[in-house]
């Protein structure tokens, strides 16, 4: 068993499930095969209040914030690894008019492709996360977020968020253009590589 298993189960199931699945309902993201290096930045920033540092601002947040601070570093790496190692869920996959509008303003309007990939298997060398195996509700919750200045606020202290601020306002997204960019990027999946 590996040795961050207990502690997922102990201190972080309870919101983001037994298998790092995510809650909906909780606004808590899914963890499981996310990258070990977006985990590690972003347990880092709760830690320090980066993100989550004033309930006022984002209540959600700040409750992982407490948890986070709680964490030694050699904690946040084994979780991190761990997470990172699962597998994430399989989600069903909507095709609908939201989706070919999301899918328009992720390959070309806002360019979301640059840094997230393809198929939203984000990109580690710029810090970007893996979007694909996030829901549609989560990832346009967040999307919001940024774009209110509940998230990314600093270009010293998160330079990546505060990219992706920039880039909303940028772009002059909407949050009609949020939930079909949510609503595409759920039903991104990377074509299973041909057997040699």
């Amino acid at each position: 068993m590996h040795p961050a298993k207990a502690l997922f189960k102990e201190k972080c199931a309870q919101c983001h499930g037994l298998n790092a699945e995510g809650n909906d309902l909780l606004n808590a993201p899914t963890l499981a095969s996310q990258s070990s290096l977006y985990i590690s930045e972003q347990l880092h920033k709760f830690k320090k209040g980066i993100r989550g540092g004033d309930a006022k601002v984002d209540a959600v947040a700040s409750l992982m914030s407490q948890q986070a601070k709680t964490l030694q570093e050699s904690v946040i790496k084994l979780l991190a690894q761990y997470l990172s190692k699962l597998e994430a869920p399989k989600r069903g996959v909507v095709e609908n008019e939201s989706a070919q509008a999301g899918e328009k303003i992720y390959q070309k309007q806002a360019n979301c492709i640059s840094c997230h990939g393809d198929y939203g298997q984000g990109n580690d060398s710029m810090k970007a996360p893996k979007l694909n195996i996030l829901s549609a509700s989560y990832i346009a919750a967040e999307l919001n977020k940024f774009a209110k200045n509940q998230r990314g606020l600093s270009a010293d202290k998160d330079p990546h968020g505060y990219l992706m601020v920039k880039t909303l306002k940028d772009y002059a997204l909407s949050e009609k253009n949020f939930k079909d960019l949510a609503v595409y990027i759920s039903t991104l999946r990377k074509p299973k590589e041909e057997k040699k």
